[in-house]
């Protein structure tokens, strides 16, 4: 089953933001990745099998956006190093890039192995249960959202939450799903996506008068969400409240069933 998130929430998720990462790196540094993979390329030139040297070279060719370069040089890590910690970052880098390039199985087996090495680290199983996300694995990716509050509970991204919540919605869990969204507008108040999520719980719940709540937030928060108009007015319909601007809205901004209501019912 195709989730109503996926479908409605193009815009808010690019991989590279789902592991809180920013691979743009500021122009000030930019200068300063290049001095240094210029300093570790002459290293590795001369020590050729010094390899925490090709590690450190893939870090900075990634942050300098040379994801092939980078997937080379953590090859020749993985393949050779007995230092265990570089060995784990550079499974997590690859897992990363290939995140990013939407090799979502290949993704999960990078991180398979950076969490046979570091088991304790929340951020590895929220990495890898938004890959199961993406490949519909709903039960695995809960499993490693979970596992990933168990190691710490305050962990404060809020995307886990607003994952998480998704596929509670999409399970029909939707009080359980309105729990996560709370969690999620806690740690980011003016996420409109979240309230977007909420109001959708609540409107399967047959709590109208909530979701006309959340949607409104929405709309506030993005004027021109146009879904939030064309729900909310089904909302409003079902309490016997005026919906027909709500129809009339979602219309003009492109919802062509909205414009056919609104046609059949307002004019």
């Amino acid at each position: 089953k195709i989730r109503i998130m996926r479908i409605l929430f193009v815009f808010v998720f690019l991989s590279s933001v789902a592991f809180g990462q920013n691979d743009t790196i500021k122009e000030n540094q930019k200068s300063k990745s290049i001095e240094n993979l210029n300093y570790l390329t002459k290293e590795i030139e001369d020590n050729p099998k010094y390899w925490n040297l090709y590690y450190m070279r893939a870090f900075e060719r990634k942050n300098l956006g040379d994801l092939s370069g980078a997937l080379k040089d953590c090859k020749m890590v993985v393949n050779n190093s007995t230092i265990e910690n570089d060995v784990c970052e550079c499974y997590n880098i690859m897992g990363q890039i290939l995140s990013s390039q939407k090799e979502y199985n290949k993704a999960i087996l990078n991180f398979n192995r950076v969490i046979e090495i570091d088991s304790n680290n929340a951020d590895y199983y929220y990495s890898r249960g938004y890959l199961k996300f993406q490949i519909l694995d709903d039960f695995g990716a809960i499993e490693d959202f979970n596992k990933a509050l168990e190691i710490e509970p305050n962990y404060d991204n809020f995307y886990l939450y607003h994952l998480r919540g998704n596929i509670k919605h999409s399970l029909k869990e939707y009080s359980s799903a309105i729990t996560d969204f709370n969690k999620v507008i806690e740690l980011k108040p003016n996420y409109e996506a979240a309230y977007w999520c909420k109001g959708l719980s609540k409107y399967k719940l047959k709590d109208y008068s909530g979701a006309i709540l959340d949607f409104t937030k929405t709309i506030k928060l993005n004027p021109n969400y146009t879904s939030a108009y064309k729900i909310r007015g089904i909302a409003k319909e079902k309490l016997g409240q005026s919906f027909c601007s709500d129809y009339k809205k979602a219309c003009e901004l492109g919802d062509q069933k909205s414009c056919e209501w609104y046609n059949k019912q307002c004019n």
